[in-house]
């Protein structure tokens, strides 16, 4: 791994931790659940997916854009994310939402498909 990105990634889990114990509380496990069930639709996968340790690309893809949904919409902490997908360590949640956002930066398809996703997850939220 570069050295910058590692530094950079070691930076966000430490402020991530930080942040975790100045919360007072996160937010509910309803919102990771209603993202969750909302991308699982819109793949037409079954929930039990997200937290599946099934890595077939249909599962990854479906699994990463949760993840970054929850990243991107909630305030929990990677660890907190992680454990919503299966038990899932902070790195596999830093992995998972730097290849959404590798994606959506190369690939102007995707990038549409997850600005909508995006939108549907926060109208469901409100």
């Amino acid at each position: 791994m570069n050295p910058i990105l590692h530094e950079l990634t070691r930076i966000r889990a430490a402020a991530d931790r930080i942040e975790h114990e100045l919360q007072p509380s996160p937010q509910p496990a309803s919102a990771v659940e209603a993202i969750q069930a909302a991308v699982a639709a819109h793949y037409r996968l079954p929930i039990e997916v997200m937290a599946s340790k099934t890595r077939t690309r249909e599962y990854v893809y479906a699994r990463q854009a949760a993840m970054w949904l929850v990243r991107e919409l909630t305030p929990l902490p990677l660890i907190e994310i992680g454990r919503a997908f299966g038990g899932r360590d902070h790195g596999t949640v830093i992995w998972a939402v730097a290849s959404v956002n590798d994606r959506i930066a190369t690939e102007r398809d995707y990038a549409a498909e997850m600005a909508n996703l995006r939108i549907k997850v926060e109208k469901g939220l409100q």
